[in-house]
């Protein structure tokens, strides 16, 4: 067997009855353990081998050489596992590999993609989904403001100079770290007048 990912049902231990664990053949046929546990997780070849002979139905193959193999690796599993897997592939063998990216579409190499809750994302897409204050990725764009039209739809008491510094500084921003920055750029407007309110009484 060459140029597979194997996955299987693994684990069997106290507080959990299965889990996934995987193992890879490359191109010459070499074996590589990529996640193992409990008592049901492959240790070796030879424990591979009797795994394979066995031809249980829980078991799946993925010739990630071809794009269809990692559509369906990447579209069928959670995506922190996902990123785990492809990034150790990456750093453990001598694949170059590209993934493709959930939101986008566009393949992209592992180093390049972040396992989220509910995707598989590239830099490009985290950044759009992602606030710019606080750096937590979002599974939603509603989730976030990135215009002036929804700060002043959402905000409509705030002064518009107020919340376009703050879409033009943070933009896309989550909705609890625009509220905050809005109770920051406000208190700090009141501290600045009522310096000058202050130093206009000063009697020298």
């Amino acid at each position: 067997m060459k140029n597979t990912l194997i996955q299987y049902r693994g684990g069997g231990y106290n507080g959990c009855y299965w889990e996934w664990n995987f193992f890879y053949f490359d191109k010459n046929g070499k074996f590589y353990n990529i996640l193992s546990t409990g008592r049901n997780g492959v240790k070796d070849e030879k424990d591979a081998a009797r795994l394979l002979a066995a031809n249980e139905n829980s078991t799946y193959f993925y010739r990630i050489t071809t794009k269809k193999a990692r559509k369906e690796f990447v579209r069928e599993n959670n995506p922190f596992l996902v990123a785990k897997i492809i990034h150790w592939l990456g750093e453990n063998t001598k694949l170059c590999l590209s993934w493709p990216c959930d939101n986008c579409g566009i393949f992209c190499f592992a180093a390049n993609l972040i396992g989220t809750g509910e995707r598989l994302l590239c830099c490009d897409c985290m950044s759009t989904f992602s606030c710019g204050n606080c750096g937590e990725i979002f599974e939603s764009r509603n989730q976030l403001i990135d215009t002036l039209q929804q700060a002043q739809k959402e905000f409509p008491e705030v002064p518009e100079d107020l919340l376009n510094k703050i879409i033009e500084n943070f933009a896309p921003i989550c909705y609890y770290c625009f509220e905050r920055r809005v109770e920051f750029e406000l208190e700090n407007k009141i501290r600045y007048w009522n310096n000058l309110w202050y130093k206009d009484r000063l009697v020298v």
